[in-house]
């Protein structure tokens, strides 16, 4: 029912009765239709208000589940600046008007804008001009070197330990080949050869003894250990044996004339 009842002139006194009821029934209902100042119900309305481009004002708080401002909604629950779960310190950000503000509240320093090394507290201490020239006249990352300061032979006065000068350094200190038994040997790789084994003495004269495997190229010394069984009685020499090398396949044996019978000796070589 529109707000403005309907009411009926009174054309004449014999129908008053019934037309005054009618006018008074349209005025009744039409009350009904309006929102109450004091609250009275009923008091809810049934259908959108539409201020007409109007504002609310004087409001104190609005309750509602959900707001849209501007075509976008914005959900209470969702929003923590209208839930009230942000903190105060955020609430104190989010109202900054700029970059600047927001550092200031922040509390950040002018280097956090400028990103200039003057601007920044605590400098750490930069090389002397001496270390610097030092670093200066070293090995930059984009330096090229020379193929000579790279090489892999034996000087010591290349400008850079090349990783295959390490490698050629190992290998020469490597073993080649080897037999680590009681009559062995080991090659190693810049070429050293050590040839041990053991042998029988039979004679006090001088004995020609063959080395269980020949040199390949020369042999440089050899020496003698003890031998079995233990020797008993007194040596009336200087000496209980002695060598000498022959060849690289051979090698002299003289022990003391005191020592009898068959004894069994131990030696070691070396050449290449």
């Amino acid at each position: 029912m529109a707000k403005k009842p309907t009411v009926t002139t009174l054309a004449s006194g014999f129908n008053s009765t019934e037309t005054l009821n009618a006018n008074f029934e349209n005025v009744k209902e039409s009350f009904g239709n309006t929102l109450s100042l004091d609250g009275s119900t009923p008091n809810a309305m049934e259908a959108s208000l539409d201020l007409n481009n109007n504002d609310i004002i004087n409001a104190g708080v609005i309750g509602a589940s959900s707001l849209v401002v501007n075509g976008k909604l914005i959900s209470v629950s969702n929003d923590p600046v209208y839930d009230g779960t942000i903190s105060t310190f955020g609430a104190s950000l989010i109202d900054d008007v700029d970059a600047a503000t927001a550092r200031t509240t922040l509390g950040l320093s002018t280097v956090a804008a400028t990103g200039s090394y003057t601007d920044l507290s605590n400098q750490p201490s930069f090389a002397s001009p001496a270390q610097g020239a030092l670093a200066d006249s070293s090995v930059q990352p984009t330096d090229t070197q020379a193929t000579s300061a790279w090489t892999t032979g034996t000087s010591t006065a290349e400008g850079i330990v090349s990783p295959l000068k390490v490698a050629s350094a190992i290998d020469a200190l490597a073993f080649s080949s080897y037999d680590l038994n009681s009559d062995g040997y080991l090659v190693l790789g810049m070429g050293l050869e050590v040839v041990w084994g053991t042998f029988s003495s039979t004679v006090d004269n001088n004995q020609t003894v063959d080395f269980h495997r020949a040199f390949t190229n020369e042999c440089w010394g050899v020496a003698m250990g003890g031998f079995t069984p233990a020797l008993t009685g007194t040596l009336t020499g200087s000496f209980q044996f002695a060598a000498k090398v022959l060849s690289k396949t051979q090698f002299l044996v003289d022990r003391n004339d005191t020592i009898s019978g068959i004894q069994d000796y131990t030696y070691i070589a070396w050449g290449k």
